[in-house]
Parts: C-alpha cells; sequence; structure tokens
C-alpha cells in the first residue's frame, strides 16, 4: 500500500514570484444570527449574537463571510485570520471561561435558523447545530479558543487561519462558523444589525500571502490514491521516492478539474513516494 509521507511545495525552485507583498481584507458576516436552546423555536437574526449560556438557557452564535468577493489567486496562503467581536457585559462577562470556534457543516439562514432547524423544515441534525472542529468531530479541537474577560467595549478574538484556509481550498463547504461557551459565560456581542455603528460590527480580517496550492491525498477504494489542489492549468503533479532535489518525475494518470480543483487518481503500488506540485 502507498504510504504519503509528505506533500512537498518547493517554491524556490519552481515558483516565480507573482507578488511577495501580503495582501489585507476586513469582512462583516453577511449572516449572523443567536440560537437559544429556552426559545428552541424562535428566529433570532436581526437580535444581538451571544455565547451566553446558564440554567436552562445556553446560547450559541452562527455567522457567515462571504469569500467569493476576494481577489485571492489560487495558491495564496492565509497567514492570518482574525475574528473580532466587541464585548457587552449586559449580562455578565466570560469568567475566564472558553469560548470556541467550529465551522458549520450544513446550509443555514440567517432569517429562518433556529436551536432545532437550519432552514424552514429542515432541521439540523441534532438541535444546536451541526458543527465540527478541526478533526471533524463535534465539541472537540476547536479551530481556536478565547478565554480571555475583556471591559465592556472590548475586543474578543480568534486567529481562525486554518479554517478560512479549507474554506478557500474546498477542503470544507462554507457554511460559515459557530460561537459556544461553557456554563457560566454570560457574554453578548452586537451583531452587524444591532451594532450602534461599524465599528462595532463583527470583522473578519484575513492576510493572504503569495504560495503554491496544498495538495490533498485522499484515498479512493478500493486501489487508487486521489492527489488534488485548487484552480486549474496551474502545475504539475510529480513524484519521488525520496524528498530530495533530484529524480522527480512527472506522475502518470489524466488530471480533471472538478469544481474548481484539479485532481490525478494514481494506482496504489507497496512503495512510499513524495508528492509534489512544480508550477510551469
Amino acid at each position: 500500500m502507498i504510504r504519503i509521507f509528505g506533500v512537498l511545495l518547493f517554491l524556490g525552485l519552481f515558483v516565480v514570484p507573482r507578488n511577495a507583498q501580503a495582501e489585507s481584507f476586513a469582512l462583516e458576516p453577511v449572516a449572523d444570527a443567536r440560537i437559544l436552546s429556552v426559545y428552541p423555536e424562535l428566529n433570532w437574526g436581526g437580535d444581538l449574537i451571544s455565547v451566553y449560556f446558564d440554567e436552562g438557557n445556553e446560547q450559541r452564535t452562527l455567522m457567515f463571510f462571504d469569500l467569493n468577493g476576494l481577489n485571492i489567486a489560487s495558491g495564496d496562503q492565509v497567514v492570518s485570520a482574525v475574528l473580532s467581536l466587541v464585548v457587552s457585559r449586559a449580562y455578565g462577562g466570560s469568567k475566564n471561561l472558553p469560548v470556541e470556534v467550529y465551522r458549520v457543516v450544513s446550509p443555514w439562514a440567517e432569517n429562518s435558523v433556529t436551536w432545532t432547524v437550519r432552514l424552514p423544515n429542515q432541521p439540523w441534525s441534532q438541535a444546536g447545530g451541526d458543527y465540527a472542529g478541526r478533526l471533524g468531530n463535534q465539541d472537540a479541537n476547536p479551530y481556536a479558543t478565547n478565554s480571555d474577560d475583556p471591559p465592556e467595549g472590548g475586543t474578543i478574538s480568534w486567529e481562525i487561519a486554518s479554517l478560512v484556509q479549507e474554506w478557500l481550498d474546498g477542503a470544507s463547504p462554507n457554511n460559515g462558523l459557530l460561537l459556544r461557551a461553557y456554563f457560566g459565560n454570560h457574554l453578548t456581542f452586537p451583531s452587524t444589525e444591532s451594532a450602534p455603528g461599524p465599528s462595532t460590527r463583527p470583522k473578519l480580517t484575513i492576510t493572504t500571502r503569495q504560495g503554491l496550492p496544498r495538495l490533498s491525498a485522499v484515498f479512493v477504494p478500493p486501489t487508487q490514491i486521489a492527489i488534488s489542489w485548487p484552480g486549474e492549468n496551474i502545475g504539475s503533479l510529480e513524484e519521488n521516492a525520496t524528498p530530495t532535489p533530484s529524480g522527480w518525475t512527472q506522475s502518470d494518470g489524466t488530471p480533471t478539474v472538478t469544481l474548481g480543483r484539479t485532481e490525478v487518481r494514481l494506482p496504489i503500488s507497496g512503495t512510499a513516494k513524495f508528492f509534489r506540485l512544480k508550477t510551469p
């Protein structure tokens, strides 16, 4: 069975830099809503957002940022993606209890989402939202955690570069993110609708730099491995038995493009191999 020991991108050898300067993008959510266990059938899409959690009343926040309009070249890497919220302590602070960020795995709509449904007549797979951490499990391995307890009007933020990179690469569908906390955390935040001004609205600030697309290796039963990367006509797949500068050969297999990703399927053998993407 083939063992994928590494996915190697030799930027110095094969890439002519397009632009070494970092670029930054500031976004507000196009949709945000809180969902409440105490009012499981009510929609709160136009209200404040919250991670308040007390006896019988757990609140979570859903947010969606539209990345489609960003001028990010295929292969550019996300070096930072900071989600920032302005804190309201009207109902109390965080008590230094964590607030965690997860990715939402099912589509939802701001004006219809509740604790029990994500779209009209379409329930979540379990009440409280369908969400996952970095390893694909719910309530485990969040993409980011923050236990700060800022003063009224202060800012709390999370670094979610890995999640934004997943969305841009197409490794995970962009259904937005979910914020949840632990019992005793009483933080709330202005939403895009309830904020008194632009400076208090939720923000996602993304910083990118020039790079090559990341390769993904997936086993395709029963006898193939699929190597894929975002974009089209931006490189050719090469392989080698060792991660050395010499000995690379072009991989067999015909590239196909589906939903903006290029894929090459290769037969599994008993030899360990390294793969890299070589630009023209």
